[in-house]
């Protein structure tokens, strides 16, 4: 490993994190979930070996750019809106942000990643007092209907 890699923002401020790289893992997880401290004080389950860990674990973080984007554009007290809000990172994001006076509508479609995110909400409201966040087991579009929702079979 390049010892000037762990020379980036995300680890800058997140030494735990860079230690993590350069540190294996005393623990192996062997869970299907996993939980991971995010940089603004929330916990988020997510699964082992997807996506979602993979960066939160190298980087503590989940694209840092719209990651960055949604704190500087979004405002205390605003609403904003996650469509396709998976697991509820990107929520999290915009319901510390707006805080206690902004709200949060979060839409999942898929049934078992609504589960997911259902989990991760509930354990906001619990450990951190996070209580602006709606969310809606539903697809959004510009059209009223229903719509079967198509799921590959790598999908597990």
């Amino acid at each position: 490993m390049n010892i000037l890699g762990l020379f980036k923002p995300e680890y800058f401020y997140q030494p735990k994190v860079a230690l993590r790289r350069i540190i294996p893992f005393a623990k192996k997880e062997t869970s299907e979930f996993v939980e991971r401290e995010l940089p603004w004080g929330m916990t988020i389950s997510v699964r082992r070996l997807e996506e979602h860990e993979k960066m939160l674990s190298v980087l503590g973080v989940c694209d840092l750019i719209v990651t960055e984007s949604l704190w500087r554009l979004t405002q205390p007290g605003e609403l904003a809106v996650d469509v396709g809000a998976n697991i509820g990172y990107m929520s999290s994001i915009l319901a510390k942000r707006v805080g206690s006076k902004g709200s949060v509508y979060s839409f999942e479609a898929h049934p078992e990643i609504f589960k997911e995110l259902k989990h991760n909400v509930k354990r906001w409201e619990q450990d951190n007092n996070i209580n602006n966040i709606s969310i809606q087991n539903l697809a959004v579009s510009d059209k009223s209907g229903f719509l079967k929702l198509g799921v590959p079979e790598a999908f597990n």
